[in-house]
């Protein structure tokens, strides 16, 4: 693996860690003030940055598989925590 894919993961790695970091702050948010409006901006903040993403991994050349593995990871994990959160 050469240098400039080393990076191009580095930087999707860190771009779905923050999503999910964001995710985990909703539901988080959910689960201990029960705030609805606070939900909706951050759901529509999530919702803007997944399609900025999306925007940035055409531009940067990522193949859709590549997509759907990082997406994949992401969604699993996410899934995980708010299950161990609600339950």
């Amino acid at each position: 693996m050469n240098e400039e894919n080393r990076k191009k993961y580095l930087h999707l790695f860190l771009g779905y860690l923050a999503m999910l970091l964001i995710g985990v702050a909703m539901l988080r948010q959910v689960a201990i003030y029960d705030d609805s409006l606070g939900m909706g901006l951050t759901l529509l903040g999530l919702v803007f940055l997944v399609s900025y993403f999306n925007f940035t991994e055409v531009k940067m050349g990522i193949t859709k598989t590549q997509r759907m593995l990082f997406r994949g990871c992401c969604f699993v994990i996410l899934v995980l925590l708010a299950l161990l959160l609600f339950i």
